[in-house]
């Protein structure tokens, strides 16, 4: 396997990445805790440092090495092969569920009467563009589109402030321990765990000393920005959060100055398409880069179209409606664990055992 992607991004930008993709699909966040949904945010970003923490242990230890030449030499050409196959397969389906979701969102909201496969189809146009010209690009327009996402954060909060309400917030923990650490895992797991597609990424960063810095950073700033999203919700729907599926949607469309400034949801849905592409581009890249180093191939750009097809193909039957796509989310986090914490978990364990690299490789 050979490193196909020849571009470099700097420290800032890998945590800027990172911030964009973790709050690249919050549509759903902390569904089933009510009022307590920020002390489930709490604790999945715990749990999110010491993931990313461990992603960068396993990288590190096998420095200049990419994750499924990692996998390889762990296992060994076989089973490493059989592994990596199944990694991709979940960074495929990955791809595809996280399109799935915005596909609904915008079929629920606001392109109520636009045909799924057209809103599928020119998205997915203009992230295999993306994806096509690498890690670089995609850093450099991220750089403008956070902070286009973070002004709108911004500007919805300060119109919402005069209508929170803090007893809303009252009691504290009263859905009980066992649900609470059951919302905290499936936030764990979308969008903090996602990150595992970053093992792909690693290599491009330019000061490899600074990754677990910058992996720590990444995490703990998009954390905060969820617990902020979360915090504004609930100040001002309560446990009402709990009746609308998309929360944030539904709070910003209660926004009225003056009879003047209203109708802002429209302030969400442009967060949603700029941070959404971002997500859906790495998840993109990931992939493509992926499969060509496990064909050996010289260059992922060839798979980028055939690739795409297949993404339409699965996102276009995923979910029916919205219901199915709510069930699925529920028990994602069961599905998505094995990849995202079992694999470099165990992998790190057996180079740990067999005390891989072995002193002098190259």
């Amino acid at each position: 396997m050979t490193v196909l992607e020849k571009g470099r991004i700097a420290s800032s930008q890998l945590v800027m990445l990172l911030v964009s993709f973790g709050v690249g699909s919050v549509l759903v966040v902390g569904k089933g805790a009510g009022r307590d949904a920020w002390v489930a945010v709490l604790i999945s970003l715990a749990v999110a440092v010491a993931h990313a923490v461990l992603l960068v242990i396993l990288f590190t230890r096998f420095r200049g090495r990419t994750f499924l030449q990692i996998i390889d030499l762990v296992y060994g050409k076989y089973l490493g092969k059989l592994i990596a196959i199944a990694f991709l397969w979940y960074l495929f389906y990955l791809t595809a569920v996280v399109f799935s979701e915005f596909i609904n969102f915008f079929k629920t909201t606001v392109y109520t009467t636009t045909p799924a496969w057209v809103i599928l189809v020119v998205g997915l146009l203009v992230c295999a563009s993306a994806a096509r010209n690498g890690i670089e690009v995609l850093a450099r327009a991220n750089q403008l589109l956070l902070l286009f996402y973070l002004a709108n954060l911004v500007f919805t909060v300060v119109l919402l402030v005069k209508d929170f309400q803090l007893e809303n917030f009252l009691p504290v923990l009263d859905i009980g321990v066992n649900k609470l650490l059951w919302v905290a895992f499936g936030i764990a797991s979308l969008p903090f765990f996602e990150v595992s597609v970053f093992l792909m990424i690693f290599p491009a960063l330019n000061r490899q000393e600074e990754l677990l810095s910058t992996m720590v950073k990444g995490t703990i700033f998009s954390g905060l920005i969820l617990l902020g999203l979360v915090l504004r919700d609930i100040a001002i729907l309560g446990n009402l959060t709990e009746f609308f599926t998309y929360t944030s949607y539904q709070v910003v469309r209660l926004i009225n100055v003056g009879k003047f400034l209203t109708r802002l949801e429209i302030l969400v849905v442009l967060n949603l398409i700029t941070m959404g592409f971002l997500k859906v581009s790495l998840l993109y890249y990931g992939t493509v880069l992926g499969v060509a180093q496990l064909l050996r191939l010289r260059t992922y750009l060839p798979l980028v179209f055939p690739i795409g097809v297949l993404l339409a193909v699965v996102g276009l039957n995923n979910y029916r409606n919205i219901a199915e796509n709510l069930r699925f989310v529920e028990y994602w986090r069961l599905y998505a664990f094995p990849f995202h914490v079992g694999i470099p978990l165990v992998t790190l364990l057996i180079a740990l055992v067999r005390k891989l690299p072995e002193e002098g490789a190259n």
